[in-house]
């Protein structure tokens, strides 16, 4: 039952937080339309996603510069966003736009209400399958899953008690957009536990967020219901897209930019507000904005090449959108120089020094091939298929010349992407040795993502399409076929093409589902005991208390990335965990250091050790006189 609160308490806080910032963009983008007195083809649901894109990145460089004046509170970010959503309101209110969206939705219900219906089950069917395959994997463990979750939420709550990000702990290379979203959110309840909970749970608002949006683009794009389906749980069935959603929620929202981006390319919005996807992505995590700008340039290269007589059209758009990133990241400039005395050349080499090429080979074997597991493959056959066989049949295929531009720049972009992407994952690793690729290369799969299942839907749609007329002709041409198809009542109804796609689809879609399901693994490396420690320190000890902290057997740098990170307000003292550690040496270590409390995991040491600790006449918290200058704390 508290991890359903908790749950529900971050859906609120992530929602509201969500819908502050598109009211925040609605704002900007109604003036904006005001005076150029423009109207795009967007739906209200497309319009607030567009919105959210220019609020986050208003949000984050305001936030910026709120943070160098150490205000970062309530009253400087939550209640300015909630007067100007109010604003926004009224503005919506005395051009009666509340009244047209109400007699819109009655006529919409009224006119489309069997497809409206369809689509509401579609959605409803795919946020509770969310919750019944990944909450019990999320819930496995009190803890966070290992690695930058623990250093995020520890940013965070420095963020919530200082009123700063901390400058020091973050360093120049990675910019603090992540820590002001995640903050600013929790500005309405900014305490450690539900600080905590946010990091862990706020996956799940997340994709269902970024779910919606996918459901918004396949709408336009197909009109087959069964295709909306298989978008949507198709998401669900990519094992590195959600592992890294679930544990990795700064490039989650990264993610999300990128896919609303999608959008701007189905519409007439004007395209220099691609120009706020590629800061916003910059300034919540720069590897997906480098991406992103590697696709940018790849696209308006192949329109380059197709749009001969509009060069100068193409060039100009590109532009313009260089200009308005560059006026979003203006901020980080400023940030670099007054907060950190920064050389920006300095920067701008260490930057390089990523792509800094160290060897170019060619492989004997291009392609590992790994141990042959019959069950293991055989599941991984149709996922294969569905995320990378199919998109590469999309890419390779021409399609039919549309009169509308729109749907052929999104046709020429979702290409690019897929061929960005197959190059970074199976061709550039494996010939260009670099920092780059070693640490960085797969991401990109989770970027394009959304790319490669629409690929995958055009590569279905014209394999339907041959099927289709491979059985009109056989039809036709075989009487016998087409006289017992008329005498089977079964066959006649059922055995339609599009009805046996939508089943082959829905066997390939189930059963790469299965293949992702057995195979997600989340890496929990810490007992619940310890999680158990941290929670009663931050609720019943003083911050003026010296802890001492058993280093896990993690090294300094990972020491930042473990729970410990989360008792940054108090004085840490690690002692080593080797095995070789006498009882003498750490009751030296604790009297040296004057530690009041500890965290110890007695699985570290010998048994000698144990068994001296135990018979120690230690003061155990919470009973007991203090007999001693220290107490234990947990084991």
């Amino acid at each position: 039952m508290t991890i359903i609160l908790h749950l529900l308490t971050t859906y609120a806080i992530f929602s509201l937080f969500f819908i502050l910032l598109a009211s925040l963009g609605g704002l900007i983008l109604h003036i904006f339309q005001k005076y150029r007195k423009s109207k795009w083809n967007l739906t209200r649901l497309e319009y607030f996603f567009i919105s959210f894109i220019i609020g986050i990145v208003t949000y984050l460089v305001l936030s910026y510069i709120i943070t160098f004046f150490h205000i970062f509170n309530f009253y400087t970010i939550y209640l300015p966003l909630i007067a100007l959503s109010l604003i926004y309101i009224l503005i919506l209110y005395r051009e009666r736009k509340f009244h047209n969206l109400w007699i819109w939705i009655k006529a919409f219900i009224r006119t489309n209400s069997g497809a409206f219906f369809k689509y509401i089950l579609i959605i409803a069917i795919a946020f509770l399958m969310q919750l019944l395959m990944f909450l019990p994997i999320v819930m496995e463990n009190i803890q966070l899953s290992y690695g930058d979750p623990y250093f995020w939420t520890k940013q965070v709550l420095y963020l919530e008690k200082y009123s700063v990000t901390n400058y020091n702990d973050m360093g120049i290379s990675y910019p603090w957009g992540f820590v002001l979203f995640c903050g600013g959110s929790l500005l309405i309840s900014p305490d450690f536990v539900t600080t905590f909970y946010f990091m862990k749970l706020s996956f799940f608002p997340f994709l269902n967020i970024y779910l919606i949006v996918i459901f918004s683009l396949t709408k336009r794009l197909f009109k087959k219901k069964y295709l909306v389906f298989f978008c949507l749980f198709a998401v669900l069935s990519n094992i590195y897209f959600v592992s890294r959603t679930m544990a990795f929620l700064s490039s989650s929202i990264a993610d999300l930019l990128i896919l609303i981006s999608l959008l701007i390319y189905l519409t007439n919005v004007p395209k220099f507000f691609m120009g706020f996807v590629v800061s916003g992505t910059f300034l919540l995590n720069p590897v997906y904005s480098i991406y992103f700008v590697m696709a940018l340039i790849l696209y308006y290269s192949i329109k380059l090449y197709n749009y001969q007589g509009k060069k100068k059209v193409v060039i100009k758009e590109f532009s313009s959108i260089f200009l308005v990133s560059i006026m979003g990241l203006i901020i980080y400039g400023l940030s670099a120089i007054l907060i950190y005395h920064f050389d920006l050349i300095i920067f701008y080499n260490l930057f390089l020094s990523y792509f800094s090429i160290q060897s170019i080979t060619i492989p004997d074997v291009p392609i590992y091939i790994q141990d042959w597991n019959l069950l293991y493959n055989i599941l991984e056959i149709p996922y294969l298929i569905v995320f990378f066989g199919f998109p590469i049949l999309a890419i390779t295929s021409k399609f039919k010349k549309s009169k509308n531009i729109m749907f052929r720049d999104f046709i020429y972009f979702i290409k690019g992407a897929g061929i960005l992407t197959y190059l970074f994952i199976f061709i550039l690793p494996l010939i260009i040795h670099s920092r780059f690729f070693d640490i960085f290369y797969p991401r990109v799969l989770e970027i394009f993502l959304p790319c490669l299942i629409f690929l995958t839907i055009f590569s279905l749609e014209t394999f339907e399409s041959i099927i289709s007329k491979l059985w009109l002709k056989l039809k036709f041409l075989q009487v016998k076929i087409r006289n017992w198809k008329n005498k089977n009542r079964f066959v006649n109804k059922y055995f339609k093409v599009p009805i046996l796609s939508s089943i082959f689809f829905g066997i390939l879609l189930i059963l790469s589902n299965f293949y992702t399901h057995v195979n997600l693994k989340v890496d929990y490396r810490y007992e619940d005991s310890i999680m158990d420690c941290i929670f009663y320190i931050q609720d019943n000890i003083s911050s003026n208390s010296n802890i001492g902290v058993n280093r896990f057997g993690e090294t300094d740098f990972y020491l930042s990335h473990s729970p410990a990170a989360l008792l940054y307000i108090y004085d840490l003292s690690y002692f080593p965990s080797e095995d070789h550690l006498s009882f003498s040496e750490f009751t030296n270590f604790i009297q040296m250091n004057e530690i009041h409390y500890f965290i110890i995991r007695l699985s570290s040491y010998n048994v000698s050790f144990n068994e001296d600790f135990l018979n120690f006449s230690f003061t155990w918290l919470g009973g007991g006189t203090n007999a001693i200058k220290f107490q234990v704390f947990g084991t």
